[in-house]
């Protein structure tokens, strides 16, 4: 779900905390497909310059994220705006997850094992059903 890392970064600039982009990353790269070319579409590969807002979901959902350190805010007026923004991408993870559910019901419905089992490992994987 590489629009979650533009989710974070544009609204951390919408709300001025620009500062923030570069320690979360560093903290949470996206890694996958940088050393070859994978021969997927553009729009599938991983974005070189941009923060792996999943990973940093995570590490907000487990509360790991090392706030305090490594530039990212203990306190004060830009942990208020990180947290606001990873609540609002919580949110967008979850409504993914809910269309996920509904669409697959509905090819199950349909009949179309192939395509619910398509669905099924795209909310396994991350990756674009085939």
């Amino acid at each position: 779900m590489l629009c979650s890392g533009y989710q974070i970064e544009r609204g951390l600039h919408e709300q001025s905390a620009e500062v923030l982009i570069d320690p979360l990353r560093n903290l949470y790269p996206i890694v996958a497909n940088k050393a070859e070319d994978s021969g997927d579409p553009a729009e599938t590969v991983a974005a070189r310059a941009v923060v792996d807002g999943l990973r940093l979901r995570s590490a907000w959902t487990n509360n790991s994220i090392p706030w305090g350190s490594g530039g990212i805010p203990a306190s004060g007026a830009l942990r208020v705006a990180l947290e606001t923004l990873l609540g609002q991408l919580d949110d967008t993870v979850d409504a993914v997850a809910d269309l996920l559910l509904s669409e697959s019901v509905f090819q199950l419905v349909r009949g179309s094992t192939p395509a619910t089992a398509a669905i099924a490992r795209f909310h396994g994987a991350g990756r674009a059903p085939a």
